[in-house]
């Protein structure tokens, strides 16, 4: 199967200086130039997007996005879906610019994210775009008909999606944020990952629902795994959703099929809840996330000793990335998963 890979989010508010901000300030010192472009891309979008999760790049399956400082969306790889955006199915081994049509190239593009065969991209007026496989749904815009072209996503028909703030890929289902702090889905449900409490893969987005009838609320961030969903909300907790065969939910169970189509609160032990999560990514079957004291914790499978806690040995709660054994990782800036194993950033003291 095709590897997967979902980015780390970077997030600003305009109100006060929110956990996730504190990623952008920690990036600066070792990154200047991306940090400057990134936060002149933040501050040249609209209100709405002053909470928004902006990854500038992203890799899918087998395919990249990246974002020029222009707001010009630039793909390469795999293009056997239109994945890449650029009106055909060719595969691409330099990068093509995504067009909405002949000729004319999507521009104002602030995110974007990569699943296994499709792409999503937010734009500066708080819209949302998407390319590729649609077999799912993951496209959201009402069809299983998957298309080379950026489509619109439609909250319903003929009504695009408007004050998009954050956005991420799974496998086959997609996720993103709106302004008022609301989280919505599409695409692929057969594990519950959509979270509205129900199997059924939805063409358009609906709302990720916290119980029947309330809607989940006061999300920050967000990230896709293979057939899960997680995301944080402003209280800095952690929740997810969806396939839970190894834990990768972190609530203490490993319950398979369907164990979890509404959220369930991630929990570092029985009764105890994660918190002070400033930072969540996702692979194909564990999760990993990063705290406010720079420590990186991670749950589900661990086949491959994604989990970097030293043996090969999985777990439904969280537990800690070593550093070398017995000493964890505390200085963490920056996080990013792909199919079974993680990256993570550590500031380097400039002489």
């Amino acid at each position: 199967m095709k590897p997967l890979h979902n980015p780390v989010s970077i997030s600003t508010t305009s109100v006060r200086l929110n956990p996730n901000a504190r990623l952008l300030a920690n990036l600066a010192k070792i990154l200047p130039t991306f940090a400057a472009g990134l936060f002149a891309l933040l501050t040249a979008a609209p209100s709405h997007a002053a909470t928004a999760a902006l990854p500038l790049l992203a890799a899918g399956g087998v395919h990249s996005l990246y974002v020029t400082s222009d707001g010009k969306l630039w793909a390469m790889g795999d293009n056997s879906y239109g994945q890449l955006g650029d009106g055909t199915t060719t595969d691409r081994t330099t990068p093509v610019q995504v067009m909405v049509a002949p000729g004319v190239p999507a521009t104002n593009v602030i995110a974007v994210a990569a699943g296994q065969d499709h792409s999503l991209y937010v734009t500066s007026d708080g819209k949302l775009w998407a390319m590729g496989d649609n077999s799912c749904g993951q496209l959201g815009d009402g069809t299983t008909t998957g298309s080379p072209w950026p489509v619109q996503v439609m909250a319903s028909p003929g009504v695009p999606v408007t004050n998009v703030t954050a956005v991420a890929a799974g496998y086959n289902h997609s996720l993103y944020v709106t302004s008022d702090r609301k989280l919505w889905a599409m695409g692929s449900n057969w594990a519950g990952q959509l979270g509205d409490g129900t199997i059924t893969d939805r063409a358009l987005p609906v709302q990720v629902m916290a119980s029947p009838g309330v809607p989940v609320a006061n999300v920050t961030a967000v990230a896709a795994g293979g057939d899960h969903s997680l995301f944080i909300k402003s209280d800095e907790t952690l929740w997810g959703v969806g396939w839970n065969f190894t834990g990768q939910l972190g609530n203490g169970t490993t319950s398979g099929f369907y164990a979890s189509t509404v959220p369930t609160q991630v929990r570092i032990s029985s009764g105890v809840a994660a918190t002070n999560v400033i930072a969540v990514a996702a692979g194909h079957d564990h999760s990993l996330y990063m705290t406010g004291d720079g420590k990186l914790w991670a749950m589900g499978d661990n086949s491959y000793g994604q989990l970097g806690d030293g043996p090969a040995t999985g777990s439904p709660w969280p537990v800690q990335i070593m550093a070398s054994p017995g000493v964890p990782v505390t200085n963490a800036i920056a996080i990013a998963v792909g199919w079974d194993h993680n990256l993570y950033i550590e500031p380097v003291p400039r002489k």
